[in-house]
């Protein structure tokens, strides 16, 4: 059985608050009482209460200013507040809806009309929870399945690495007597065991990836980095062609490092898209630009990043995130998008790739504007 939901009635009139308890508590509700602001705001902490009836004329603190209170701390912010008020207090009423009350009911008091819009905001409020509780299950849920997604598929890349390895082994065994050979085989078995190395690397990325703060960061500059530091560290002929579409200004709420990292990954992928053949540095073209009401986050930061390769095979394109797969003709090629999007969406962003109408891919890096992200943690 569900414990009673319970309402906290704040009033200065004793008659007022005994007849909202006697009513509320006939109906099975649990009821605390408070006479002021400040008796409000402590009843609060203690109680905890599902719903808060609030009294707009009250001496000292009134319930402009209780309500005010209760909404800019993280703790009672969403508690709902029905405001009592007299029929003539219409500029009050606006002033409280403004600032976050979801209803209001008027002196004197009609209590058939009281419960129903009592009973109507603790089920919005009931739905409201079951909701988040929906989400956080959500997330337990796309969690799990990429565990599970992960785990399936670092047995089969494990499984045929290790068969590289002890095939090499054998044949090594089976021809010491030709160094050339020798050499060759020891080469595979050392790419295979890199390749196992780095996979377990990868692993330990996502597994890590915990709370982490976010911090104000500059678009501009972050893409900036990024670009330099692939171009330094990755030892790769690159020329990046960039076309920012949004003020240099523009903040976005991250985890910065975690940006740059999936750019990092994105970049190689654009470089490794190109043949052998390319001449000369492989292009990569990047725009960032304002996302679209209908995109998600709507109204956030786009970061494009288009190669001119080989495109994505259409046989992999509906599963381009999911664990180890990729259009390179290499045995265990890793968690590379897939620990992107995993990474993106874990600071409140995403990432999409496409086939480019022109040929080659586009990837799009998807970020909340610093005012949107917020609002979410």
């Amino acid at each position: 059985m569900l414990p009673p939901q319970k309402i906290l009635v704040v009033d200065d009139e004793p008659v007022t608050v005994e007849l909202f308890e006697r009513v509320l508590v006939k109906r099975g509700y649990q009821v605390q009482k408070a006479y002021n602001g400040l008796e409000c705001i402590e009843k609060v902490r203690s109680f905890k209460p599902d719903l808060i009836l609030l009294d707009i004329i009250m001496p000292e603190m009134d319930g402009i200013a209780t309500c005010e209170r209760l909404k800019e701390d993280p703790a009672s912010a969403n508690i709902p507040v029905i405001f009592i008020t007299a029929r003539t207090g219409k500029k009050q009423r606006l002033q409280g809806l403004a600032l976050g009350a979801v209803d209001y009911i008027t002196k004197p008091l009609d209590m058939a009309e009281t419960v129903a819009r009592v009973r109507t905001q603790l089920g919005l409020q009931q739905m409201h929870r079951e909701n988040l509780a929906l989400q956080l299950r959500m997330q337990d849920v796309r969690r799990e399945a990429v565990i599970g997604a992960v785990t399936q598929g670092i047995a089969h890349n494990l499984n045929n690495l290790l068969g590289v390895v002890v095939g090499y082994v054998e044949l090594l065994q089976a021809h010491p007597e030709d160094p050339e050979r020798v050499k060759r085989m020891a080469g595979t078995i050392g790419k295979a065991t890199q390749r196992i190395v780095q996979i377990v690397k990868q692993l330990n990325a996502m597994a890590e990836q915990g709370p982490i703060a976010h911090a104000s960061t500059n678009i501009h500059s972050l893409l900036q980095e990024a670009c330099e530091t692939f171009t330094q560290e990755a030892s790769m002929p690159t020329e990046f062609i960039i076309e920012e579409d949004i003020p240099a200004s523009v903040q976005v709420l991250t985890h910065p490092e975690t940006v740059k990292q999936s750019l990092n990954q994105l970049f190689a992928n654009a470089w490794e898209s190109y043949t052998e053949e390319t001449k000369g540095p492989r292009k990569i073209w990047v725009r960032t630009r304002t996302l679209s009401s209908e995109e998600n986050p709507p109204n956030g930061i786009g970061i494009e990043i288009r190669d001119a390769g080989v495109g994505i095979p259409a046989e992999i394109k509906d599963a381009i995130f999911e664990p180890f797969v990729s259009s390179k003709a290499h045995v265990g090629r890793g968690l590379g998008l897939t620990l992107v999007k995993h990474g993106l969406r874990h600071h409140h962003g995403d990432v999409s790739v496409e086939p480019y109408a022109k040929g080659g891919t586009i990837a799009t890096v998807r970020l909340p504007l610093e005012r949107d992200a917020s609002q979410k943690n």
